[in-house]
């Protein structure tokens, strides 16, 4: 069965990739503001209908039929560097993806956030989704639980619509199995996803070493903990990838920088660019 998805504030499109390349499903549209990454948008998904503004989405909808609505609305309402105003600053836009959520009735939504996110405002998107008749999980997990060497905690809140909750629960095993299918990563039961993210946090224990300059850093996983990892040395399993989350063996391949102090890798790009590169602060922002 093919999933459309309607991407929210889609920024380089990464979201957008797994699904419609790696996943093989469609896009519904994209909504995002940004100049630079509207721009890239279009050149990789130009048949793909889009929207500047979740705020315009009021007065024009483009999109059809859509099944999931996923994406990371703006983070500097709950950002630890920002004013922290959380639901009463100007760029929370949660009551607007919430107004495309009732509109569209999607079987799936899923919000990405900073972590801080789930002090600020994590009841009122809960509340919100429950009043639609939506079952909610909220996580919060650090990049280093698919083997990044930081930690970079974000919150994750999906909802399902609860007209299949009991079939999806009753159905969670059988699908696990079936990983090449984009609803087997979505079904797991409760107890599956409380399980999942306990292993997944208790490899992020944090290592203080040395750097180059002589300062401090905190990494996400020690060098001895990364080599223990390594193809053909594996002592433990991976965050990513197996039946444990549902993902196939073949979206476990993802390779990361050297650690401060380390080598760098062959297939690593320079650190240091002496020339000028074009949309330099663009590509930068893209990147967050």
């Amino acid at each position: 069965m093919t999933l459309r998805l309607l991407s929210l504030c889609s920024g380089i499109g990464m979201i957008d990739y797994v699904w419609s390349v790696i996943l093989k499903q469609e896009i519904a549209g994209q909504v995002e503001i940004n100049p630079y990454c509207q721009a890239l948008l279009s050149e990789r998904w130009p048949d793909v209908p889009k929207s500047r503004d979740l705020k315009e989405l009021t007065k024009h909808d483009p999109f059809e039929t859509v099944d999931v609505v996923a994406g990371g609305i703006p983070c500097q309402p709950f950002s630890g560097v920002g004013k922290r105003r959380g639901t009463d600053d100007d760029r929370h836009l949660w009551p607007y993806a919430f107004a495309i959520v009732q509109r569209h009735k999607p079987t799936w939504v899923l919000i990405e956030n900073v972590a801080r996110f789930a002090i600020m405002a994590l009841d009122v998107v809960q509340a919100d989704l429950e009043s639609a008749n939506y079952q909610c999980w909220a996580y919060v997990l650090p990049a280093c639980a698919v083997g990044a060497p930081h930690a970079r905690e974000r919150v994750f809140i999906l909802a399902h619509a609860t007209s299949c909750r009991l079939e999806v629960g009753q159905e969670a095993t059988r699908l696990s199995a079936q990983s090449g299918s984009p609803s087997a990563w979505m079904a797991h039961s409760d107890c599956e996803r409380e399980r999942l993210q306990s292993e997944r946090q208790s490899k992020c224990q944090h290592a203080s070493v040395t750097e180059n300059d002589g300062t401090q850093g905190t990494l996400a996983l020690s060098n001895s903990q990364r080599h223990n990892d390594a193809p053909g040395n594996r002592l433990s399993q991976s965050g990513m990838g197996r039946e444990l989350d549902g993902l196939t063996d073949w979206m476990d391949g993802t390779r990361w920088p050297a650690l401060p102090g380390e080598p760098q890798h062959a297939w690593e790009p320079p650190r240091t660019i002496t020339r000028k590169v074009p949309h330099h602060d663009a590509r930068l922002e893209a990147l967050g």
